[in-house]
C-alpha cells in the first residue's frame, strides 16, 4: 500500500516536472526573501546580553568606578621570594636540604627467573 502511493507521487512528478521546478524555485526564492528580511545576526557583543541582569549592572558600576582598567589587561604572576636566590649562591640550600641517599637494591641472582613458571 506504502509503495503505491510513492509510486503515484513518482508518476505526478514525472508527467508534471516542469510544474514541480517552477513551485520549488518560487517556494526557494520566496523562502530566501524571507530570510533576507527576517533574520539578522548580531556580532555586538554588548547588545546581546541585556544590560539589566545582575552581574552586567556590577561589571557596569566597575567599569564607571575604574575606567583606567577598561583598556588594559592585568595579569598576576606569583613567584617564590627573592631569599631563595640569595640563600642559593651562598650554598646555603646544600646545607638545609642535603643530597638523598639512594634506595639499596638487592641483586638478583642469574638463575632466578623473572617470571614464574
Amino acid at each position: 500500500m506504502l509503495a503505491s502511493y510513492f509510486a503515484a507521487i513518482v508518476d505526478f512528478c514525472i508527467r508534471r516536472a516542469l510544474l514541480i521546478i517552477g513551485i520549488t524555485a518560487i517556494l526557494g526564492l520566496s523562502s530566501a526573501a524571507y530570510v533576507e528580511r527576517h533574520f539578522a545576526v548580531n556580532s555586538n557583543f554588548n547588545k546581546l546580553l541585556s544590560p539589566n541582569l545582575p552581574w552586567a549592572k556590577r561589571d557596569a558600576a566597575y567599569k564607571a568606578a575604574f575606567p583606567q582598567q577598561a583598556t588594559s589587561i592585568l595579569a598576576v604572576v606569583t613567584a617564590p621570594y627573592s631569599g631563595i636566590r640569595r640563600r642559593r649562591r651562598g650554598g646555603a640550600r646544600r646545607q638545609a636540604y642535603p643530597p638523598k641517599k639512594p634506595v639499596p637494591c638487592r641483586e638478583r641472582e642469574p638463575e632466578q627467573s623473572v617470571f614464574r613458571p
